[in-house]
């Protein structure tokens, strides 16, 4: 049985689509067929984005406050991007940011870890 195999990967990146192929084999511990250039990038197992060009639209999508004019200047940077892929990166940028949030005062309430918070802020 082959243990390992060559898997070709397309990302879409602020210079326009990139096709790259990977090894591709089960991770030991979960037994999970996984692409270890895929997690080197940052990227989820089903995700096409660069994670640098996600932050690029998601900011983008705030300064011109719709996803529409988002994709209308990511395409004129050649890296076209649907308005729905832009709200699902927004979507997930707000999650992680709450995540972020919820830790930071569950720290400041915490005695031990108070004075860490404060001398962050």
């Amino acid at each position: 049985m082959k243990k390992v195999c060559e898997r070709e990967i397309t990302i879409t990146t602020t210079v326009g689509k990139v096709r790259v192929r990977g090894a591709c084999g089960r991770d030991p511990e979960t037994g999970r067929w996984v692409i270890p250039i895929r997690e080197l990038w940052g990227l989820g197992p089903h995700e096409t984005m660069s994670p640098v060009l996600a932050e690029k639209v998601c900011y983008t999508a705030t300064r011109t406050l719709s996803y529409e004019g988002a994709a209308d200047v990511a395409a004129k940077w050649g890296s076209p991007v649907d308005d729905s892929g832009i709200h699902r990166h927004v979507h997930e940028a707000g999650g992680h940011a709450i995540e972020l949030e919820q830790e930071r005062v569950e720290r400041a309430l915490d005695v031990e870890s108070r004075g860490e918070v404060v001398a962050e802020a």
